[in-house]
């Protein structure tokens, strides 16, 4: 699995496979912000992402997702509470909501009413 996957061997998967279309790393207790910030400098293409239990990240590294990744059908961010907060979530949904056919927030507390209707607004393939 990915649990001992961390930022130097993400980074080093992102820049070695520009095309990458599905990136499923749940579990990876070792991946921070820079490394997924890696992922979405040269991961563009990516269509499936899974993040679920990454609780080292926060939000700066799912924000860059959204600005860059806006081909995005598939995300699980299912306990990455730390990542999961209004300002990342609304760069992810305005950069790919109109893509975002699935998105796992279960588990991920600081999400308010509003976070949610913003998410609602922008995803409209959900």
């Amino acid at each position: 699995g990915a649990s001992k996957l961390g930022d130097i061997g993400l980074s080093r998967i992102a820049k070695c496979a520009p095309r990458l279309e599905v990136l499923d790393i749940s579990g990876a207790i070792d991946i921070h912000d820079v490394g997924l910030r890696e992922v979405a400098l040269h991961c563009v293409h990516l269509r499936y992402l899974d993040l679920s239990g990454c609780s080292s990240l926060t939000g700066p590294g799912l924000a860059a997702i959204g600005e860059r990744c806006n081909q995005l059908k598939h995300v699980s961010l299912r306990g990455c509470s730390r990542a999961v907060n209004g300002w990342a979530l609304a760069a992810l949904s305005k950069g790919s909501g109109e893509a975002i056919e699935y998105l796992d927030m279960s588990h991920c507390q600081l999400l308010s009413d509003h976070d949610l209707m913003t998410v609602g607004k922008d995803c409209t393939s959900l």
